[in-house]
């Protein structure tokens, strides 16, 4: 799976074309941008997110426990340098009808979550400049 971002000369606007499709990224107004989508940290907050409540409901679903909602909000309260991290914080509400163990079981599945995986574990850019005359 590739993501590709072009931008052009349009502060900042930035096309992300990917598998499932396109769409924009951009900056806040305050920040120069036209705020036409999202911003970087909001795209990497909406995949924990994402996948946090995916992950959640395909548990649910095949455990056909009865959850009638998930909603998960994430954001990043402290972003330090390599030594002191950068901390995101995660909240999780479940409605429908769930015993406390249960509870307890879909919080252990959100930390396992693909996406909490790979940001909470070593990751490694590797990065190579392309230069077109």
């Amino acid at each position: 799976m590739a993501v590709t971002a072009t931008i052009q000369q349009e502060k900042y606007q930035t096309l992300l074309t990917t598998p499932s499709g396109n769409f924009m990224a951009d900056e806040h107004i305050e920040t120069g941008g036209t705020q036409q989508g999202m911003n970087p940290h909001e795209l990497l907050l909406s995949s924990l997110a994402a996948c946090t409540a995916i992950t959640l409901r395909m548990y649910a679903d095949r455990k056909a426990w009865p959850i009638t909602q998930i909603q998960v909000q994430v954001d990043i309260t402290a972003e330090g340098d390599a030594e002191k991290g950068t901390v995101i914080t995660r909240s999780i509400q479940l409605n429908g009808s769930y015993t406390p163990e249960q509870a307890e079981r879909m919080l252990y599945i959100a930390n396992h979550c693909p996406i909490h995986k790979i940001l909470s574990g070593t990751m490694h850019i590797l990065t190579s400049l392309n230069t077109l005359t």
